[in-house]
């Protein structure tokens, strides 16, 4: 989550929203700019890797600069347990390469993923990399 900018924006329209992030300066911003606004926010200091991503849980779950499958164990199957059927991930990340992005979709995909946008950008991203995709997926049943 870092310091909130997402979350706080979808909690301003209307959005019931956890955001989580192990750092806790980035968390105490986001809680006190989400207080500031008079808006509720849940922001959780919590390592993803332990986090409890639940079942059948989440309508929406945004991954933006998020730590992924190398840092987090299981992370796409319990990302995709943790979202209710139509739920949808919205994923925008640093990609070395289109290649890297499409393998990452294609995973996704075998786990009731159902691919709605892939883009490939090779330009600067907000956060300084080089090159980035966006993935969108919607939870499918089976």
């Amino acid at each position: 989550m870092g310091e909130g900018r997402n979350a706080i924006y979808l909690a301003q329209h209307g959005w019931d929203v956890t955001g989580v992030d192990y750092a806790p300066a980035g968390v105490a911003k986001a809680r006190q700019r989400a207080q500031s606004l008079g808006i509720k926010l849940n922001a959780l200091v919590e390592n993803a890797d332990q986090f409890d991503f639940g079942t059948n849980q989440w309508d929406l779950v945004c991954l933006l600069y998020a730590p992924g499958a190398e840092e987090v164990h299981d992370f796409a199957k319990r990302l995709a347990v943790s979202l209710k059927t139509g739920g949808i991930v919205v994923s925008e990340q640093p990609y070395a390469t289109p290649k890297s992005l499409s393998e990452q979709a294609t995973a996704w995909s075998e786990l009731d993923l159902k691919l709605l946008r892939l883009e490939y950008r090779e330009e600067q991203s907000d956060w300084g990399q080089p090159s980035f995709g966006r993935l969108l997926f919607q939870k499918v049943k089976r």
